[in-house]
């Protein structure tokens, strides 16, 4: 063999040893990078179920406040019977007290308070998108008001009830006194 070809020969041998060096290396590096693109998969599962939980967790939330939206819904809706029944009853209680003599002064005051209490409630009930909160204190305050209207004006009535009964006695009693007063003129004529 001559020189020239040995030298060609190490000069092969000099290029496939930097090859293989340079094979080895780009192996190494893409274990390298096959190991962070594993570890970034794992990073991606673990962020996949973590999204996952917080999506199970806000679709939770979602349905709750699905929940209690249609609660407020409901609890709007049973507010505007009882609106509709309290108008209606303040209608009724007017209708009676038109029929009333000057005698129930005291049942119209007692009115007069009750349509107070209920223009505080349907003031409140103006709020009640901003004060679903205060809206059961509002409910309880219009139905003691109610109550203590109520107990009033069944007071008044057995009063005049009362009066009325006391009337009728002294006006019998009058009409008595008016019949044995003809009944003893009429006697004196004939004698």
């Amino acid at each position: 063999m001559s020189e020239d070809r040995i030298l060609r020969l190490e000069n092969a041998m000099a290029t496939l040893a930097e090859l293989s060096a340079d094979h080895e290396n780009t192996m190494a590096k893409l274990t390298a990078l096959s190991a962070d693109h594993e570890n970034t998969m794992a990073t991606l599962v673990e962020i996949s179920a973590q999204h996952k939980e917080i999506s199970a967790q806000h679709n939770e939330r979602l349905a709750a406040l699905e929940r209690s939206n249609q609660t407020l819904t409901d609890l709007m809706a049973g507010q505007a019977e009882l609106v509709a029944r309290q108008a209606e009853l303040a209608v009724n209680q007017q209708r009676r007290i038109v029929s009333l003599d000057e005698s129930f002064v005291t049942v119209v005051n007692l009115l007069q308070s009750h349509q107070d209490g209920m223009t505080e409630l349907r003031a409140a009930q103006t709020n009640v998108d901003a004060k679903i909160a205060a809206l059961a204190d509002a409910q309880i305050r219009a139905e003691a008001i109610q109550e203590r209207a109520n107990e009033r004006l069944q007071a008044a009535l057995t009063q005049l009830a009362e009066s009325q009964a006391h009337s009728d006695l002294k006006l019998d009693a009058l009409i008595d006194i008016v019949r044995n007063g003809r009944n003893g003129h009429t006697e004196n004529k004939s004698s």
